[in-house]
């Protein structure tokens, strides 16, 4: 996590977990969404890095998207088959 944002939420006189989970619609949402991000973060194909999007036209950007779709239905489809 960004240093700078971790001293920030470190000043919080809230707690900021509990901002999280209402923002989430509850600490159960917060848990899963967690998880789908380490997911995402763990793909070995790299198709969710955003690095490159500034230097692609507006037609491979879509392309993209749509990769990104695809590997998220597969995804999906391969977590539900283990849960």
């Amino acid at each position: 996590m960004n240093p700078d944002l971790e001293n920030e939420r470190a000043k919080a006189t809230f707690s900021v977990e509990r901002l999280t989970n209402m923002l989430d619609g509850g600490a159960d949402r917060t848990k899963r969404r967690r998880q789908i991000e380490e997911i995402i973060a763990r793909d070995p194909t790299g198709i969710f890095s955003n690095e490159e999007n500034i230097y692609l036209h507006r037609t491979d950007r879509h392309k993209r998207a749509l990769a990104k779709h695809v590997r998220m239905v597969e995804i999906s489809r391969r977590a539900r088959r283990q849960w």
